[in-house]
């Protein structure tokens, strides 16, 4: 935990951080990575849990379609590459599927 003013507040607004997911994603590779993500808080940055979150999270796959993750599990992504804000952060799981999707 970083106590002092390390400089590490945003500029203005939040950090975007996009996880990239496709059919066939292993649950605890996105999920492991929005955890961590959400759990830095900014002391001093407000009373709220989001007010102290530096980061905005969300799903991105190629479609807004919902895919299909490990054991059949589905997850609708909060955007799709056409529409998705430009993020700051893009966290890609490794495998085949997301290979060829980071390449269309």
């Amino acid at each position: 935990m970083i106590t002092e003013d390390a400089g590490l507040t945003p500029p203005s607004g939040k950090i975007n951080v996009a996880i990239l997911l496709a059919d066939g994603a292993t649950m605890i590779d996105f999920a492991g990575p929005w955890e961590v993500f959400q759990d830095v808080h900014i002391e001093g940055g407000g009373r709220t849990h989001d007010a102290r979150m530096p980061f905005r999270l969300y799903t991105v796959a190629e479609t807004s379609d919902p895919i299909r993750a490990s054991a059949g599990m589905r997850i609708v992504p909060d955007y799709s590459f056409e529409n998705a804000p430009q993020p700051n952060v893009l966290v890609i799981l490794l495998g085949r599927r997301f290979d060829r999707a980071m390449h269309r």
